[in-house]
């Protein structure tokens, strides 16, 4: 799918992850980092919504998103397998090149998962926003949510500011794959 003028959205594969890992590294502090083993198992989910933006050969963003279990959210760092149950999109990870930042990739990005969960029945997302993020995900009209003590425990493994937020969602004819 292009986005913009040599821009593309496509499905992330394995070979994504070296170039994936170097964004969070540019992004992220090392107790938020994640290894090639916790992305592989997100890409590898039957439901799985992982998606990148690249320009060429470049990867400029990438979203790690998958089908999932409401009201549970994985482990940072876990190596996961397909739930039993899965009615929510949960998106996992968000993170832009420095290249690629103000271009608008991140939104682009969360759409295609959405269009693409929607198609598939799914009409709720969850996500644990690091840091100040809560701000930038509202503008993608999630809500912040009180978490369960469940969520609140696994939402210290991210960070005491660490916010639990959702969103409901419906099939968007604009944003398709």
């Amino acid at each position: 799918m292009h986005v913009g003028p040599g821009v593309t959205i496509e499905p992330m594969q394995r070979s994504d992850i070296a170039g994936a890992l170097a964004i969070q590294a540019a992004s992220y502090p090392a107790t938020l980092q994640e290894d090639a083993a916790a992305f592989s198992s997100r890409i590898d989910l039957p439901n799985s919504y992982c998606v990148i933006a690249r320009s060429g050969e470049e990867l400029l963003a990438y979203l790690l998103a998958h089908g999932w279990t409401g009201n549970s959210p994985p482990p940072l760092g876990a190596q996961i397998a397909q739930p039993a149950e899965i009615d929510t999109l949960y998106l996992h990870d968000l993170a832009v090149a420095p290249a690629g930042r103000g271009s608008d990739l991140g939104r682009k990005l969360v759409e295609h998962a959405l269009a693409l969960a929607a198609q598939d029945g799914l009409h709720r997302a969850e996500l644990i926003a690091v840091f100040d993020a809560w701000r930038y995900w509202e503008t993608l009209d999630f809500s912040l949510t009180a978490a369960t003590p469940a969520i609140a425990a696994k939402l210290a493994g991210y960070g005491p500011d660490a916010r639990w937020m959702t969103r409901e969602f419906q099939a968007d004819t604009n944003a398709g794959p």
